[in-house]
């Protein structure tokens, strides 16, 4: 199928003639009259493109043809924008959209070029994306990737393919070798230890002084649930826990479930050095999230965040919370800026994107990561060349 002709309907064809052959261009072709419709018609042409323009002798259209016009607009194709709006300038013709000066063409922004927009051709073991992305990539183009990273497996996944990990370990002591396992596991998949942020998931409880962030954490243990406990950690580890008794030792669970739950509590000891019980655990996860609870003052916090990443090797916190959003408001209200006066906590945003912030390197994916070689023209890239 191949382009014909465009439509318009015209109010009176000689005039309409007169103006396309001489303000536009075009190169008149033939007329002619359609008695039965009771219309007039002309054609003409520029450069191989040909316009039918027709005049009717009635107000009513045939019922073959839609309703008019036939076609909104004629689109021209321009190599040079300016010498256009020149030409139409000296033709003494309106420009109705569209800037009304003449500018550089410096100053014209283009909607996408089409030398860098191409077909995906992802052919995957579950799914085929062969078509084009749909909307404007951002700056960053590859979103920054975060990813858990606390089982055997996550670590591994993520090491190839994470920019920030967290793991939630239940204590400060555990967390050190958490993120040790991650910093040998991006070793091992080619790239550096610290190519990638490790952040540990924690819940913090804090006010004005460390009175009241004690009474606010005893408050906050009368809306606990033992049986909320019980059942959510049955599901992180795939354990009917109704089987244990409160001090049984949770040291020898086999489970598929939320693997990075089980290998913790099984390769940890809890804050007094003994092993995890159920008890242990329904006071760990009973408010906040299964990592370390951290309560008091201002001061207090800021002194064990600073030492927890001292010791851990981590390169920050993944908070959770008590309540929300009273728990992040606390943080930001008491915490941020006891850390900001520390000189810990930026003060202001940095420019660029989330990437840029976070690692100060560009925009873009770095050549070390795998994600790098499916660009155009990687080593992995997928992309079809239009044709």
């Amino acid at each position: 199928m191949a382009y014909d002709h465009g439509a318009f309907r015209v109010r009176n064809l000689d005039d309409a003639i007169a103006f396309y052959t001489g303000k536009l261009g075009f190169r008149f072709l033939f007329d002619g009259k359609n008695e039965k419709a009771a219309e007039r018609y002309a054609f003409l042409d520029h450069n191989g493109a040909r316009l039918e323009l027709i005049e009717t002798e009635h107000e009513t259209y045939r019922p073959s043809m839609p309703e008019p016009p036939f076609c909104p607009h004629l689109c021209f194709e321009a190599e040079n924008m300016d010498s256009v709006l020149k030409m139409l300038r000296e033709n003494e013709l309106t420009i109705l959209d569209g800037p009304n000066e003449i500018p550089n063409s410096e100053q014209w922004i283009y909607f996408a070029d089409p030398s860098k927009i191409h077909h995906i051709g992802h052919k995957g073991k579950y799914f085929d994306v062969s078509g084009i992305h749909l909307c404007e990539p951002s700056i960053q183009r590859t979103p920054v990737l975060f990813q858990a990273g606390n089982s055997a497996r996550g670590r591994e996944f993520a090491a190839k393919h994470a920019e920030a990990i967290f793991i939630a370990p239940p204590t400060k002591e555990y967390a050190k070798t958490a993120v040790k396992q991650v910093r040998e596991a991006l070793v091992k998949a080619g790239r550096s230890p610290y190519s990638a942020k490790i952040y540990v998931l924690a819940t913090i409880v804090t006010d004005e002084n460390e009175n009241l962030a004690q009474a606010k954490y005893k408050d906050l243990l009368k809306y606990a649930s033992t049986d909320g406990a019980l059942v959510i950690n049955s599901g992180w580890l795939g354990t009917d826990l109704s089987k244990f008794a409160l001090d049984a030792p949770l040291d020898n669970i086999q489970s598929n479930a939320i693997r990075a739950q089980v290998e913790a509590l099984s390769n940890s000891k809890t804050p007094q050095g003994e092993t995890w019980t159920l008890r242990d655990l329904i006071k760990l996860t009973g408010i906040g999230c299964q990592g370390p609870k951290i309560i008091g003052s201002p001061e207090k916090v800021a002194d064990i965040l600073q030492e927890f990443v001292e010791f851990s090797d981590a390169d920050g916190f993944n908070l959770a919370y008590a309540s929300t959003p009273a728990s992040f408001e606390d943080v930001v209200n008491f915490i941020v800026p006891q850390l900001q006066k520390r000189g810990v906590y930026k003060n202001e945003y940095a420019k660029g994107s989330l990437r840029q912030k976070l690692f100060g390197k560009g925009d873009r994916l770095n050549s070390e990561h795998i994600g790098s070689t499916y660009r155009v023209g990687g080593a992995n890239s997928t992309a079809r060349q239009r044709g």
